[in-house]
């Protein structure tokens, strides 16, 4: 809202100046922050939810409501890591069985996937087996 006002204050003390060109461009300037803070809130409302029961691994993918859901064996089923050699996304999570690979926490970063893959690998898989 502070950005909306501070553009249009600026845009009539140009006008004021003669500099009429300059408010076309300081309109296109707020749409694109509109649009990249509207794109920013959308992806916030992304969201995968694991279910991890006594034989079921499920897991649930959607932004608001769920859009997608798939189930593995929980004995059958492991969690990968793998690193990826771009610089704007070093690594992706899986969880895996032999017929079936699907990401998930694509919006985590690198240091997020390992930490999350720590905690999930005792749990998922052969536990006690």
């Amino acid at each position: 809202m502070l950005t909306g006002a501070v553009l249009f204050f600026m845009s009539v003390y140009f006008l004021n100046l003669g500099l009429w060109l300059i408010v076309p461009f300081a309109g296109l300037e707020f749409a694109a922050l509109a649009w990249g803070l509207w794109v920013s809130a959308e992806k916030s409302h992304e969201k995968n939810v694991l279910k991890i029961s006594q034989d079921i691994v499920t897991l649930e993918k959607g932004k608001r409501e769920r859009t997608s859901t798939i189930s593995f064996d929980r004995i059958w089923c492991e969690v990968v890591l793998e690193y990826l050699p771009r610089p704007w996304k070093h690594s992706q999570l899986f969880l895996r069985t032999r017929d079936v690979k699907v990401e998930f926490a694509e919006f985590l970063d690198t240091d997020e996937h390992k930490a999350l893959a720590r905690e999930l690998k005792p749990v998922i898989g052969a536990v006690g087996v």
